[in-house]
């Protein structure tokens, strides 16, 4: 479901700065996750534009599931603590002066 988030922000950002190409990077961590990075540099709005995609999952060290609860109680499990996270992130500077999205805010 996340990965299917990123294609209309990826293909609403290259219609919005001329057809400009994202480039793909994947990018994966054995038995931890991955991702994927798509990025536009140099476009007519955008300086360098990026829509990611990361899921990771481990293991959860002792310490920091413990971290995560307001005072021990007697429900607390021994471990081991596995998680789950996903997330879609974007960064979209754009030049300075281009009269893009801001009105070419200097």
């Amino acid at each position: 479901m996340i990965r299917e988030a990123q294609d209309p922000v990826s293909t609403a950002l290259e219609a919005a700065d001329d057809g400009t190409n994202l480039k793909e990077d994947v990018w994966s961590r054995p038995g931890c996750g991955g991702g994927i990075s798509r990025i536009l540099q140099d476009g007519a709005i955008w300086e360098k534009a990026g829509v990611n995609v990361s899921v990771v999952y481990s293991i959860m060290p002792p310490e920091a599931y413990g971290a995560t609860k307001a005072a021990a109680s007697s429900d607390q499990k021994p471990g081991p603590f596995p998680f789950f996270t996903a997330g879609i992130s974007s960064m979209l500077p754009e030049h300075l002066g281009s009269g893009g999205l801001a009105g070419g805010l200097t």
